[in-house]
């Protein structure tokens, strides 16, 4: 890419900036996805949120790559300096990758909730199961329910449109 007014500026600038890539694109994702969330008030499905946030890690693990050989190709003027920096900079960035996805992982596993498109009452509906987790004190029995959303599209439902108890009841 040739900048007319730039000449190779423009080249170099992208060259030097490729880790940094995969990152804005995901953060151009989310604001797509924030936005259409707020415009029409339709939600972003499971298996596409986790995607993204996985899409999110790996571009933060792709940016600490750049940053890494970054400062491993830079030189230092006082050399004690550069050996401990060359060093210890791929050792803290790995066990902050590890620790950010072993932690996204646990809340991924815990916060997701399957989905299944079905025909309710000749409407497709997105179907959700929704255990609510504030039973009484010294009570083991809790109540699941299963919410049934407006369909819009693959990746995105609407409006909460009926709410079925299955344990502790009858439907509401």
């Amino acid at each position: 890419m040739k900048c007319p007014k730039c000449g190779n500026e423009m080249k170099e600038i992208l060259k030097k900036s490729w880790g940094l890539y995969p990152l804005i694109i995901v953060l151009l994702c989310v604001v797509i996805v924030v936005v259409i969330e707020k415009v029409t008030g339709d939600t972003l499905r499971s298996i596409p949120r986790l995607t993204l946030i996985y899409m999110g890690i790996g571009s933060i693990g792709i940016a600490l790559l750049w940053i890494n050989i970054r400062i491993i190709f830079k030189s230092f003027k006082l050399r004690i300096l550069g050996v401990m920096t060359k060093v210890m900079t791929p050792v803290l960035s790995c066990v902050l990758f590890l620790s950010i996805s072993l932690a996204n992982q646990v809340a991924m596993a815990l916060s997701y909730s399957p989905e299944d498109v079905v025909l309710y009452n000749g409407t497709k509906v997105v179907t959700s199961i929704d255990d609510d987790s504030n039973a009484e004190e010294g009570s083991d029995i809790y109540d699941v329910y299963i919410n049934y959303y407006q369909y819009k599209n693959a990746l995105f439902y609407g409006e909460l449109l009926y709410r079925e108890r299955l344990y502790g009841g009858s439907s509401e």
